[in-house]
């Protein structure tokens, strides 16, 4: 499997290295993103993806059709400019999993494509209802009813696969409820105050991502080896937290300042009132690199990954396996560049 992720490095005070110490400045990283596992076959199986989601949202009213195919729904406000993507760009990261797992799950490949689809309407509906419940995007009518428009095109398309009486339906019911419960717990559970419990935090990212397990327990039943699910979801459990780790690393400077409830936010509080309790944005990401809370929390994240790696040995899933490296080698890479960026921060360059 080749590797799947956009980045780039360079050597010690390249020019490379100057282009991202100017990001590192301004808090600003690279975002990976998991493309290609099965090279230009996964593009053609994200394009059918993508042409019966238009054709879904030709059935929509215009205002529901119109905001369904805009990544403002689902992204909020990183969705502009800087960040802006088209749903074509956002379905591979959606869609992987059940193409993943096909080595460790063989499904034939038209119940694939339809599993495919119904899990990327329940990711976007995850998407579109987490941005409403956090106050991201306009809470316009055609937004609120676009998620149970998503929804039930979502349990339309699975049930074509899997009868009322199939275990998938029991999986769902208990993911949702999971999902349910950490949104309500989220806000409450979890702030910047500097009392964030790690444990409660991974727990309630596990909770959060239960609808995306949907994928393995889906493909576990299809396949007729459902003896693998419990130790993929393991598996999966760890590397999702690995995953929000790194994706908190990123974002921590747009979540900090929108009082957005993270990890490393947390940290970065306690930081703050260590010193003093306000200071400009430019200085706050001077202290935060002349410490080591990004370098602990990488660290962290790629404790996680190889949690994962270890959870699935002993069963033929070499593609999953691939995959959760894959992202551990980002973590990795970018621990070592930090030392780089922060010796040169330190340094005045």
């Amino acid at each position: 499997m080749p590797n799947g992720f956009l980045w780039y490095y360079g050597p010690v005070f390249s020019d490379q290295a100057m282009k991202l110490l100017r990001k590192a400045r301004s808090g600003i990283y690279p975002r990976r993103t998991y493309v290609d596992p099965w090279g230009p076959d996964f593009d053609l199986e994200c394009s059918l993806i993508h042409s019966r989601f238009v054709n879904f949202t030709k059935r929509l009213p215009r205002p529901l059709a119109t905001r369904a195919l805009d990544m403002r729904t689902y992204l909020g406000k990183s969705a502009q400019p800087r960040r802006s993507k088209p749903i074509t760009d956002c379905i591979p990261v959606i869609a992987v999993l059940p193409y993943v797992l096909r080595g460790c799950f063989p499904v034939e490949l038209e119940r694939l494509r339809t599993l495919a689809y119904g899990l990327t309407l329940g990711g976007l509906y995850a998407m579109a209802e987490d941005k409403l419940i956090d106050s991201q995007a306009s809470p316009a009518l055609s937004h609120t009813l676009l998620a149970p428009s998503l929804y039930c095109e979502f349990l339309r398309t699975l049930h074509g696969i899997f009868p009322p009486g199939s275990a998938f339906w029991t999986y769902h019911d208990r993911f949702f409820r999971e999902y349910q419960m950490a949104e309500l717990a989220h806000g409450n559970e979890i702030g910047r105050t500097g009392r964030t419990h790690p444990r409660r935090y991974c727990n309630i990212v596990r909770a959060k991502s239960a609808p995306m397990k949907l994928a393995v327990c889906g493909m576990g039943i299809l396949s007729g080896r459902e003896e693998h699910i419990s130790q993929i979801l393991k598996s999966f459990d760890h590397w999702i937290v690995g995953h929000q780790l790194h994706d908190d690393i990123v974002d921590w400077r747009e979540d900090y300042c929108a009082r957005r409830q993270s990890l490393i936010g947390a940290k970065i509080g306690r930081l703050v009132r260590a010193g003093r309790n306000a200071c400009p944005l430019s200085e706050l990401t001077r202290a935060v690199h002349s410490s080591d809370v990004i370098e602990s929390m990488l660290e962290e994240s790629a404790r996680w990954f190889a949690r994962a790696e270890k959870s699935a040995v002993g069963i033929d899933c070499g593609d999953w396996i691939r995959f959760v490296r894959d992202f551990a080698s980002v973590t990795s890479a970018t621990v070592r560049d930090l030392v780089t960026l922060k010796a040169a921060i330190l340094l005045g360059h």
